[in-house]
Order: structure tokens, then C-alpha cells, then sequence
């Protein structure tokens, strides 16, 4: 069995610091994330992950009084780096064009959902989730839902100047994503390898994917002949 580098010691008796304890934490987890993955929620034990860490059972159970609380405080540290992560898109996707602006959402998305990381945590909380159905909800919110709120404020705020015509963005938000990540996830699902490999392919199909979007949500600019029907139709109603 193999053991991380370095091991959790304590430096000195009497209660540690609060830097060792967040590297406590930080050891704990990353183990942690690997024996999930490894063997799933309901196989993976606590000893087991407290003896690849080189911790003591006491000082887990210290951090974590239960499985649930360390799988918890893992999706805590993803939502953490995940917040973070979407205020800096908040500060990019204002200034750009909405075709790049979308590229930019859609490849962020798929940058996990067909990752094997992504893939793996995926199938971990499906199959769990009947037992477990906290699980799901503590999934979405700590990634795809933070992605899927910032995606209706970006779609509001497109709305508002211009650039598109959407009756209720959460619905419209979840036009986009299915467009783009439904038969990602539908294949996952199954076990299936992803459609597309590679970030020219992926980058490829999110093109494509925003191309059809906007096709169909994208303001529409009237044309000469329309403007001139409108005219022609309200000279006929006036009599002129």
C-alpha cells in the first residue's frame, strides 16, 4: 500500500497549530479523494484512508467524526476552489463578444464533465446516490450548479443589452448545457469513452454547439425585405 510522502506528524505536544492543521486537512483529503475514487463511498473505510495518510484514527475522527463529514468536507473544498474559480470568469465574460463569451462557459464545463476525474466522480455519486441521496445535491452544488447560476446571470445580463431573445434564462441555461454536455453525460452514464478527446476536438464541438444555440436565441436583426413587408402591410391598413 502506498503512502503519501509525507506523513502527519505532530512537532510538538498540546494542541497544534493552525497552519499543521490545515495541512492535516489538506493530507487527509487528498488521500481521501483517492480512496473514493478508488473503491467507492460505501467500500472506502476510515482506517483506511487514516493509514495512507499517516495519521492516527483519532486525529481524522478529530477533523471528521464521520465518512459523511470527510466526504462533505471534500465537496466543501471543491465549492471553495470552484467560487473562486467563477468570480474570475465573472470578470472576463462582460467584455467579450457572446460567441466567446459561451465558448469560454462551454469548454470550462467540459473541461471536467469529459475529464477522468470528472468522469470518475460522476459515476461515484450515481451509483451512490440511491443510498446516499445527499450526495447528488452536495455534488451539484459544489461544481456544476455554481457553473449553471453563473451561466443565467451571464444570459440575463446578455438579455438586457441585446444579444438575445430568451423568455426565462434558467430555461435557457439549460437549453445551453443540454446542447453541450447532454450526450457527455448520457455516454458517462453508460460507461462509454466521451465523443470528442483532446482540447481542438472538444473546443470543436462547443463551437459547434454554440453556433446552434445562438441560432436559435440570438436577437434577429430585421432584414430589408422584412422591413419593407412591415411598411407595405401598414401602408394596405391605412388605405394609403
Amino acid at each position: 500500500m502506498k503512502r503519501p510522502k509525507k506523513a502527519l506528524k505532530r512537532r510538538h505536544a498540546g494542541r497544534p497549530a493552525a497552519s499543521e492543521t490545515d495541512a492535516h486537512k489538506e493530507l487527509i483529503l487528498d488521500v481521501a479523494t483517492q480512496v473514493f475514487l478508488d473503491k467507492g463511498f460505501s467500500a472506502a473505510s476510515m482506517a483506511e484512508i487514516a493509514e495512507r495518510a499517516g495519521a492516527s484514527k483519532g486525529t481524522l475522527y478529530a477533523l471528521y467524526p464521520s465518512k459523511m463529514e470527510l466526504f462533505i468536507g471534500l465537496f466543501r473544498r471543491r465549492l471553495a476552489a470552484r467560487i473562486s474559480s467563477s468570480d474570475r470568469e465573472k470578470m472576463v465574460l462582460p467584455d467579450r463578444p457572446i460567441e466567446e463569451s459561451l465558448e469560454l462557459i462551454g469548454m470550462k464545463f467540459l473541461s471536467w464533465v469529459g475529464s477522468e476525474e470528472g468522469s470518475r466522480w460522476q459515476r461515484l455519486v450515481m451509483s451512490e446516490s440511491e443510498r446516499f441521496p445527499e450526495l447528488g445535491r452536495l455534488f451539484w452544488d459544489s461544481g456544476p450548479g455554481i457553473g449553471a447560476r453563473n451561466l443565467i446571470q451571464y444570459l440575463d445580463a446578455a438579455a438586457e443589452k441585446g444579444f438575445i431573445e430568451i423568455r426565462n434564462a434558467e430555461e435557457a441555461a439549460n437549453h445551453f448545457l443540454g446542447i453541450t454536455l447532454g450526450v457527455f453525460y448520457l455516454r458517462n452514464s453508460f460507461g462509454l469513452p466521451p465523443i470528442v478527446t483532446g482540447d481542438a476536438q472538444t473546443r470543436a464541438w462547443v463551437r459547434g454547439a454554440v453556433a446552434v444555440y445562438l441560432d436559435g436565441y440570438r436577437t434577429k436583426l430585421p432584414t430589408r425585405s422584412s422591413k419593407k413587408r412591415s411598411v407595405d402591410g401598414l401602408s394596405s391598413r391605412k388605405g394609403l
